[in-house]
């Protein structure tokens, strides 16, 4: 049996995966290959916003406020709203 894999993002697939192996494992040869990835594009204010209030329950104007004192001290640049497209 050949396993191949990028990357498992998800513990229960991972788990999944485990479950599926028998009590014994053997590598019989690893090949290591490298690749790049393009950086994700930078937030627009309104999925900046959205995704403030998901994860840390900021409402817009907070999550406003706060990128707005940081653009001020030039730690981000100001999001742009075509900064998605």
């Amino acid at each position: 049996m050949k396993l191949v894999s990028d990357r498992i993002d998800k513990i229960e697939v991972a788990e999944q995966l485990l479950n599926l192996l028998e009590d014994e494992i053997v590598i019989t040869e690893v090949e290591d290959k490298e690749i790049s990835t393009k950086p994700d594009k930078p937030y627009d204010l309104t999925t900046l916003q959205r995704e403030a209030n998901k994860y840390f329950g900021y409402s817009a104007n907070d999550t406003l406020n706060l990128a707005q004192g940081l653009y001020e001290k030039k730690l981000i640049t100001y999001p742009r709203t075509d900064s998605s497209i």
